[in-house]
């Protein structure tokens, strides 16, 4: 992220999704994907809240990320998975 926002542009930037990552059934964190006001999008993930957070606890999160408050961290990459369907043709038949 080259620039930090205004206050008043993180406001105005939306949510796009809100992911609540779990560990062996234990609450992580949460992942938070951001339409920026400048037209660009983020993404960061949020270690600070716990799992029962409400969506203004996040968005506050959100908007010190785009602020670069002190919660503000650069996210690390996450890994691309993919996934296949496969097989398609023996859909339906028989285990044994």
């Amino acid at each position: 992220m080259a620039d930090l926002f205004t206050l008043a542009q993180a406001q105005s930037s939306s949510i796009k999704q809100v992911r609540q990552i779990t560990l062996d059934g234990n609450h992580h964190s949460w992942k938070v994907q951001i339409s920026g006001s400048d037209g660009q999008e983020y993404q960061t993930r949020i270690k600070s809240l716990d799992g029962d957070a409400s969506l203004d606890d996040i968005k506050g999160e959100a908007i010190n990320y785009l602020t670069g408050s002190e919660h503000y961290y650069v996210p690390v990459t996450p890994p691309v998975a993919s996934s296949t369907e496969k097989f398609t043709d023996n859909i339906g038949d028989k285990l044994g």
